[in-house]
């Protein structure tokens, strides 16, 4: 289901940003001054205002795992928080209604579509190349667009500029780390409760390491171009999604060393 949900939540991220950058509708309170907004929600609320990012990512997410469980209750509380979350971005003031209804749609669609075509993916391995493929393929699509469209060129397109390259290194790092799990890697998910613990506080420090690290040399590499934020997302997902994972077998193995000594 994790992959799943990835595919998923990169699709939408990469349809949100184009959206924003091709339609270019501002933020609330930009069209109308004497809207009043929550003021604490304003330094957050970066980039054009259709459609709402929080909503869609939101819809995605609890989406997908309320179309895995089976408990109704469970079902209709993720539905929901999926509205509050949508409603909270017009409270706030930073969204329009046509942007979280745009957002709800859109997010129901990935869930639905590209759920249906990771399944296939799962059987086919013609359909797993096809969808990885067109996963890398939107992604610099996006990135080309953000990078040659037309004026005005101003802070919001250069947010969208940014986060298209971030999505890029995501993208790559999400294939990649698929690929080394399905064909190399073939993590281990099994380990005592204390093993668990020990392994996601390690793999989330070195996640939290590398973002640190890597994010000077990158900027070096590409003379501070945007560029940088795929390469430094990338090393991310490599790091969490690659190479921690090389060690899960040691803590499976920590397991049944306690076990054959209980």
């Amino acid at each position: 289901m994790a992959y799943n949900m990835l595919y998923c939540t990169f699709f939408n991220l990469g349809t949100n940003q184009l959206l924003k950058n091709i339609f270019k509708i501002s933020r609330p309170w930009v069209k109308n001054p004497e809207l009043t907004i929550v003021e604490s929600a304003r330094d957050a609320a970066s980039g054009y205002s259709f459609p709402s990012g929080h909503t869609a990512n939101a819809t995605v997410l609890f989406g997908c795992i309320a179309a895995k469980i089976k408990a109704k209750w469970k079902k209709t509380l993720l539905i929901l928080l999926i509205l509050l979350i949508g409603f909270s971005r017009m409270y706030l003031g930073v969204h329009s209604p046509a942007d979280v209804i745009t957002s709800w749609v859109l997010g129901g669609i990935f869930v639905v579509g590209i759920s249906a075509v990771f399944q296939a993916a799962e059987k086919s391995e013609k359909t797993d190349i096809i969808l990885n493929s067109a996963l890398v393929l939107y992604a610099i699509i996006i990135v080309i667009y953000m990078e040659f469209m037309k004026s005005p060129v101003d802070e919001n397109s250069m947010d969208g500029l940014k986060n298209g390259y971030t999505i890029l290194g995501l993208a790559l790092g999400l294939v990649s780390a698929r690929y080394a799990d399905k064909y190399t890697i073939k993590w281990e998910t099994k380990a005592s409760v204390w093993g668990q613990i020990l392994k996601c506080t390690i793999g989330i420090i070195l996640i939290a390491l590398t973002a640190f690290v890597v994010r000077q040399p990158a900027k070096f590499i590409t003379g501070g171009h945007y560029s940088h934020y795929a390469i430094r997302y990338f090393a991310i997902v490599a790091v969490g999604g690659i190479l921690w994972p090389m060690t899960f077998k040691f803590w499976s193995k920590f397991k049944a060393k306690k076990e054959e000594t209980t």
